[in-house]
């Protein structure tokens, strides 16, 4: 079974400052067991909340950068 996850800014903060689960979950997605889907809006917001932490996970190898696009924004105003 491959596991997918979405890191929210808080969760790009604390993989930044090298939590063990997170981490964990980041090796598994190198391995080829899962993914990591990483939003770009939540870059932004880990690197406003963490000097360094949105930088870091714009840099991921193994991760997605999922970019913002105008029916995310149609989305989220309804």
């Amino acid at each position: 079974m491959n596991l997918v996850v979405v890191l929210n800014h808080t969760a790009l903060t604390a993989l930044y400052r090298a939590d063990p689960f997170l981490t964990g979950l980041y090796i598994k997605a190198s391995r080829g067991t899962g993914r990591v889907i990483v939003p770009s809006l939540s870059v932004l917001a880990a690197e406003r909340q963490d000097t360094g932490a949105g930088q870091h996970a714009a840099s991921l190898r193994f991760a997605e950068n999922v970019p913002f696009t105008t029916g995310h924004a149609v989305d989220a105003m309804d």
